[in-house]
């Protein structure tokens, strides 16, 4: 019976391990299945990529040949066309090209027509202003309000002036000599000297009737005027000499001593100057007058003040230089000299009652 018992206990687990054996068996066979399930999968996946990359470089090969067909029997569809149209861009630009080298240049500064209207304007400002000055009457009216009668006072005082047709005409002159020196050449020289000589004026003016109080603009103009010629035309005499005389005395000046003067000029100023007994009290007074004016005709030239200043001041400068001719070439004792030793004088005066001194 033991040995029954026994052969059953070895029969049982025989069969247990025989089992068990199979079990791993097929589940080692599912697993080898599960492999090569997935390995084939990925072959295909592999082989499917492959073949949609080629056909996507086919398509994209077939679409640029297709667009470079199409570009080639587009430009030989049309080639009169392109031809004419570069013809008219190369003529269009050659006609631009030409009308460049043509083209005037846009003429730079003040021309001889601009300076005529300005100084016309500018003249009838000042004619303006002198009457308001001379005659009160026409300033009191314009100030109450009642222009009418300022203007009909302004008729009235312009209508009595002794000898108007010759000081309209010194006026015109001193506008046509203002023109001419707007001419091409005289362009580049006269106006900007007359313009600073007119500001020098104007500060020494102003410093006249405002510092120094020597006297009042309606007494200068009165006296002005009164030297003014009466007739109209005037006597050619009278235009002729002062130029002659004036053409004379530059004829008379000596080249080599005016160089030798300008070389040693230096070295003169130097001892003139060490010379003084008080050099700061004699030379910067004068000095400071001269900034002055350069500071005036700097303001003159701001953006609103420049559209009647710099031609007023001009027009002043150009009838100083016309008065100065009809001095220096009727007189023969007067010296430019002494004029500009006498303004500087004036202008350091100036300075000098300003600072209290």
């Amino acid at each position: 019976a033991a040995e029954r018992k026994a052969a059953e206990e070895r029969a049982a687990a025989e069969s247990a391990a025989a089992k068990a054996a199979a079990e791993k068996a097929a589940s080692e066979r599912a697993a080898a299945a599960q492999r090569a399930a997935a390995e084939q999968q990925s072959s295909v996946v592999v082989e499917r990529t492959a073949a949609e990359r080629k056909a996507a470089a086919e398509r994209a090969k077939q679409e640029m040949a297709d667009n470079l067909k199409a570009q080639q029997a587009a430009s030989s569809a049309k080639p009169v066309k392109k031809k004419e149209l570069s013809k008219r861009e190369l003529s269009k630009s050659a006609n631009s090209s030409s009308k460049a080298k043509t083209a005037k240049p846009a003429p730079k500064g003040t021309t001889l027509v601009g300076a005529i209207v300005g100084d016309v304007t500018v003249a009838a400002i000042a004619a303006a202003l002198a009457t308001a000055l001379l005659v009160p009457g026409v300033k009191d009216k314009a100030l109450g309000g009642d222009v009418e009668g300022a203007l009909e006072d302004a008729k009235t005082a312009v209508t009595s002036v002794d000898g108007l047709p010759g000081k309209a005409g010194y006026v015109g002159g001193v506008i046509a000599a203002d023109a001419i020196a707007h001419l091409p050449v005289l362009g580049a020289l006269i106006p900007g000297p007359a313009e600073f000589l007119g500001t020098a004026a104007a500060v020494l003016l102003a410093s006249r009737y405002y510092v120094t109080k020597d006297g009042a603009p309606e007494d200068d103009l009165a006296a002005f005027g009164a030297t003014l010629p009466g007739e109209f035309p005037p006597a050619v005499d009278s235009i002729l000499s002062p130029v002659q005389g004036v053409a004379g005395r530059v004829g008379e000046i000596d080249l080599d001593i005016l160089q030798d003067d300008i070389k040693q000029a230096p070295t003169r100023l130097q001892k003139w100057v060490g010379g003084l007994d008080d050099a700061a009290g004699v030379v910067a007074p004068p000095a400071a007058a001269l900034g002055a004016t350069v500071l005036a005709g700097q303001v003159a030239n701001l953006p609103v003040l420049a559209l009647v200043l710099p031609r007023a001041l001009e027009l002043v400068g150009i009838a100083y230089l016309v008065a100065a001719v009809n001095k220096y070439g009727s007189d023969p004792d007067a010296e430019i000299k002494d004029d500009l030793a006498a303004a500087a004088k004036r202008g350091g005066d100036a300075v000098k009652k300003l600072a209290g001194k």
